[in-house]
């Protein structure tokens, strides 16, 4: 029995827990019991097949093997045994037939019609060796497990992934084109293996330093590179997820967005041990890229330095608030925009975007919403094209990228 044959695993004993796998098993034995419809409501709401259901199974589970697989290792005899227990999983691809018998009408649903990288490995299911290939390269380039299944989380003591990563590439910003690209000749650096910087891109609200590290993810993801954002409020959970990320492979930027603090809190020393690796040791495969508004993330009083409050060493405490701002290597300045600048992207955005409005009338209603407090900025531009839109202005939906302006593209 099937049941048996899974019971015995070793290396891929987490599969036992997944709800799929356990409905199989139930048609195997017999006990249908609406097995069979259960099945392939999970398999609909995944968006997968039965095989390529499997095959991402394989790929994604997190042991000993894949551990291995991440890093480019793994003992002969482990890939032996693996081998094995493959073919014990991939023989429940045989069950897709019998789906298809009861419910004939998600056949379509059951064999799989998508051209993901599941479709592929699903077509090498019944040769273990070919498979194992396509994991090892899964793997080795974007990770094991759940760092493997997505480029993009948030931690708050726990990973979690950020499912609808939006996909909003770097080349579709504008403006700023020096800044972005040294970010992303660190960011290439650091990719492939070569000393990289720590980055921290500050200036003005709402020039697109936050898209600026997000869109990094579209260009860099199919090469591995995860971003994993920590708000302000879990930064004492940092060297937890450092402890977790260095043994790991593959390469980590820690995304600390809109980062400031007030005098009074101290929550940057934790930062700054983190940095320095006072706290657990430097991890080689994790960078710390930061925005903030403010050049030295701290905020300065008056009374920091006319000494008003009797402080001895008034200089000491200065440099410690300063010296957070040190610890990144690289530092971005994105600076406001003048009215050229404004108008320029104001003109680029509705061009994109299709807007048909006479030059002149669009750059008069750009300025009547500067003026009425908005303020010029990247973010500005982008919110006075959307709000044409909402106005009632005739546009065509641009085919680059399949984007709207929907407010967020540059932050």
């Amino acid at each position: 029995m099937i049941g048996m044959d899974l019971n015995g695993l070793v290396i891929f004993r987490e599969i036992l827990e997944d709800p799929l796998i356990r409905e199989l098993e139930c048609i195997r034995e017999g006990k249908e019991s609406g097995a069979s419809a259960r099945a392939i409501r999970i398999l609909l709401e995944e968006e997968l097949g039965l095989r390529e259901y499997l095959a991402r199974l394989l790929a994604t589970t997190e042991n000993p093997l894949t551990l291995a697989l991440e890093k480019g290792t793994g003992r002969e005899e482990l890939r032996e045994a693996a081998l094995k227990e493959m073919q014990v999983v991939a023989g429940l691809g045989s069950l897709a037939g019998e789906l298809v018998k009861k419910y004939p009408q998600w056949g379509f649903l059951v064999e799989g019609s998508g051209n993901s990288v599941w479709k592929e490995m699903s077509a090498v299911l019944a040769s273990p060796e070919k498979l194992l290939g396509f994991i090892g390269e899964h793997c080795r380039v974007r990770g094991a497990g759940l760092l493997g299944m997505y480029p993009g989380f948030v931690y708050d003591g726990t990973l979690k992934p950020l499912k609808g990563t939006a996909d909003f590439p770097l080349s579709r910003l504008i403006g700023y084109r020096e800044q972005i690209e040294a970010l992303k000749r660190n960011t290439e650096a650091f990719l492939s293996g070569k000393p990289a910087l720590n980055a921290l891109l500050y200036g003005e609200k709402g020039t697109g330093k936050s898209s600026t590290v997000r869109g990094l993810l579209p260009q860099y993801g199919p090469r591995g590179l995860k971003i994993i954002e920590v708000g302000k409020h879990h930064l004492g959970l940092l060297d937890g997820l450092l402890a977790l990320l260095r043994n790991r492979g593959g390469r980590y930027i820690i995304f600390l967005d809109d980062l400031s603090f007030e005098d009074y809190e101290h929550d940057y020393k934790t930062l700054k041990a983190v940095i320095e690796g006072e706290l657990t040791g430097r991890a080689g495969n994790v960078l710390v890229y930061a925005t903030s508004n403010r050049r030295h993330l701290i905020r300065e009083n008056w009374a920091d330095r006319l000494d008003e409050r009797g402080e001895i060493h008034r200089s000491d405490s200065m440099e410690e608030k300063l010296s957070l701002a040190d610890r990144f290597g690289l530092l971005l300045t994105y600076q406001g925009l003048n009215r050229k600048q404004y108008l320029e992207m104001v003109e680029t955005m509705a061009g994109r975007t299709g807007i048909r409005l006479a030059p002149e009338e669009l750059r008069r209603r750009a300025m009547l919403w500067e003026i009425s407090g908005h303020g010029m900025s990247g973010r500005s531009a982008e919110q006075f094209v959307v709000s044409l839109i909402g106005e009632g202005v005739e546009y065509e939906r641009e085919t680059e990228g399949g984007h709207l302006p929907d407010g967020d593209g540059t932050r």
